[in-house]
């Protein structure tokens, strides 16, 4: 597999070129931002690095995957339509304007938003909804994560895909605090914590807080590889894949 990525020199955007030595793929174009200071130099991995205001890409590629902001995410969708290939986008803290337009490209190519390329992950994500369904109303949910310092969406996308799973089996408030923010805690309520500090990748924990017990769930992140090799398995997928908006779901299901 052939891949556009975007975000190169990031962090994800690094695991996932060495993730792409272990699995033979090939980075044919690393696309960075034009103030890069990486734009001079040559990146291991990648055949060609190109700055964010792309002219034009001579050699063929089977995806656009995109690692980096917000800003990355709408030059990934402009490319992925340019060249009719399907796009990951594993950026958080995309705003719906862009969401909108990102999720109406699937009427032209195969595309996918995923908040988290994790099985991990994912898996907490349908836990959590099993959770709401199953303990009902007389619980209260709090969800926590604490991110490395140089995260900049508060709260994450991850913790907001869990609210939206809580969410879809009970009708809750979803409202966010983020460092050391306190108020008395309204009925109806399902607060996301972000916590941000040294390097530790991520640690989504969902509480669930009823009278005389409480149920925790967990999941932490050691190592970014694994999102790369998610994200990798999952472009692998949406390649083969017809023109349409695709959920995390969909890969899952189909390769359950």
């Amino acid at each position: 597999m052939k891949i556009c990525l975007i975000g190169a020199t990031g962090r994800l955007g690094k695991e996932i070129i060495q993730a792409c030595r272990e699995h033979a793929f090939e980075v044919v174009y690393g696309v960075v931002s034009n103030q890069s200071l990486n734009l001079s130099q040559e990146v291991s991995g990648v055949t060609t690095l190109v700055s964010a205001s792309h002219s034009g890409f001579t050699e063929k590629f089977d995806v656009v995957i995109d690692a980096s902001s917000p800003v990355g995410a709408r030059t990934a969708l402009e490319i992925a339509l340019k060249y009719q290939r399907p796009l990951l986008v594993c950026t958080t803290g995309l705003d719906r304007s862009l969401t909108s337009e990102i999720e109406s490209a699937g009427t032209k190519i195969p595309v996918m938003i995923c908040s988290n390329t994790s099985v991990g992950m994912n898996t907490l994500f349908e836990l959590s909804r099993q959770a709401t369904k199953l303990l009902g109303p007389g619980f209260d949910v709090e969800i926590v994560e604490l991110h490395h310092r140089g995260k900049k969406d508060v709260p994450s996308g991850s913790a907001l895909s869990i609210a939206q799973k809580i969410h879809e089996e009970r009708d809750l408030n979803i409202t966010a605090r983020a460092h050391g923010q306190h108020d008395s805690r309204p009925e109806n309520e399902l607060v996301i914590h972000g916590l941000r500090g040294g390097d530790f990748p991520a640690e989504h924990q969902v509480y669930f807080l009823g009278k005389g017990e409480r149920l925790e769930l967990t999941h932490r992140v050691w190592s970014r590889s694994i999102y790369a090799h998610g994200a990798l398995s999952i472009a692998q997928w949406l390649s083969q894949q017809k023109a349409q908006k695709y959920a995390i779901s969909d890969y899952f299901s189909a390769n359950s």
